[in-house]
């Protein structure tokens, strides 16, 4: 009977760190031969930090979209979300404001003129990653402002059941080109009523309908 106990061996991996992840062939020599096996061994940690840029975009005065890349580095276990925070100009202070599945967010909640500066981090069972931050600030504010009032309508032309109007354009037309115009007429004691639609290009109408003999008005 042979009494004698299998020799054991150990692998003893000091300080291991994800550098360490992949395979290692083990090699075992006697007089009667040699025989290799070769092991994979995956070391788990914290992911790395989300790739960048992150990136604002569709930003207007109470939110915002944030993207950006998952990181290089998973730690070895699936990315379970993404925590993100945001720091406002006025006090310094991170906060969170979300949370996401993918490197993707809408930002809620913001103050129309704040100017807000944004980080990241990636979460996996081992921890939360270090954040990749926004590189500059963000005013929260709309990308087209309302323009600024038209000029006074001025009559050119009249007859009993018309007039033809004509006005200046805008100083300022808030960030984008003018759609069109809404002229209103009223009577001298009556009310407000729409009267015509102009496109944005003209600046001059013909407003039809008027009651003969009709005392005052305005447009």
């Amino acid at each position: 009977m042979d009494n004698r106990k299998d020799y054991l061996s150990v692998f003893t991996l000091s300080k291991a760190a994800r550098p360490h992840t992949g395979s290692y062939t083990i090699t075992a020599v006697n007089d009667s031969g040699r025989d290799s096996v070769t092991v994979k061994i995956t070391v788990k940690g914290r992911p790395s930090a989300p790739k960048g840029p992150l990136e604002a975009s569709d930003v207007f005065e109470d939110h915002l979209t944030l993207d950006w890349k998952p990181p290089e580095d998973d730690g070895g276990e699936p990315i379970s979300h993404y925590e993100v925070e945001r720091q406002d100009a006025r006090d310094g202070l991170w906060v969170p404001c979300g949370r996401a599945n993918d490197p993707h967010l809408v930002v809620d909640g913001l103050n129309k003129g704040s100017h807000y500066k944004f980080r990241v981090r990636a979460v996996n069972a081992e921890g939360k990653s270090d954040p990749l931050e926004s590189e500059q600030a963000v005013q929260a504010k709309n990308p087209f402002e309302r323009p600024d009032k038209p000029g006074t309508p001025v009559p050119v032309d009249w007859d009993s059941d018309h007039v033809d109007l004509q006005w200046k354009r805008p100083y300022n037309d808030g960030g984008a080109p003018i759609e069109g115009y809404q002229v209103e007429k009223r009577s001298k004691y009556g009310r407000w009523e729409p009267a015509v639609e102009v496109p944005g290009d003209l600046n001059q109408c013909s407003v039809p309908g008027l009651t003969k003999g009709e005392v005052g008005g305005d447009f």
